[in-house]
């Protein structure tokens, strides 16, 4: 099974495979959690990342030329309150901007010039999907993302269970001949709300 998130103020479907789940057979288990805490961090062309830093939708990081050395901060509040922003103040370098949910790399921009802001608005939807030839942290074919149409809204949940079965369930994802059911908990009061 892939996971993975869309960057809903990209134009692009250039995603990357956020956490992978592969079967072993009946009766086994992966849990896995989905922070809403991220972590951020940026890689100049030479491909030397910044130690990452936890962050916040809302906010807006720097990356920036400090006595000879790349550093990366947080530099206040986003154009958007909705938005996780990374600006680039290298005079003469471009960057990619790396997202990180749960220590795995869930979002990416590459090749953002100076001056340029990576935007990053990742909400509370995963995409969940079967498929074949994927690794986790890599950027998943444009095929593969059409194909995988199946979201799961995460507002208000707490725990759910994703069993790979032959049918019922309150979300049903058919790839193939495989089915997966999905059954959710939702917080007290919250709004039920599912795709």
């Amino acid at each position: 099974m892939s996971f993975f998130k869309k960057n809903i103020v990209s134009f692009v479907d250039d995603v990357v495979d956020w956490k992978v789940i592969h079967t072993e057979g009946g009766g086994w288990r992966t849990p896995f959690t989905f922070s809403t805490d991220f972590q951020v961090a940026v890689q100049n062309e030479d491909g030397a990342p910044t130690p990452r830093l936890s962050a916040k939708t809302g906010e807006k990081l720097i990356v920036e030329m400090n006595e000879g050395k790349m550093t990366f901060a947080a530099a206040g509040n986003a154009s958007n309150p909705k938005f996780l922003e990374i600006e680039n103040h290298l005079p003469n370098q471009s960057i990619n901007a790396l997202v990180y949910r749960n220590g795995e790399l869930v979002a990416r921009e590459d090749g953002g010039g100076p001056s340029q802001i990576a935007t990053f608005e990742l909400d509370h939807r995963i995409w969940v999907g079967v498929c074949s030839g994927v690794e986790q942290g890599k950027r998943l074919g444009s095929k593969v993302v059409r194909e995988i149409n199946a979201l799961l809204d995460l507002y208000g949940i707490v725990s759910a269970d994703i069993v790979m079965t032959g049918g019922g369930g309150l979300i049903q994802i058919q790839t193939g001949d495989i089915n997966l059911n999905c059954r959710m908990s939702f917080k007290p009061n919250s709004q039920k709300r599912l795709c």
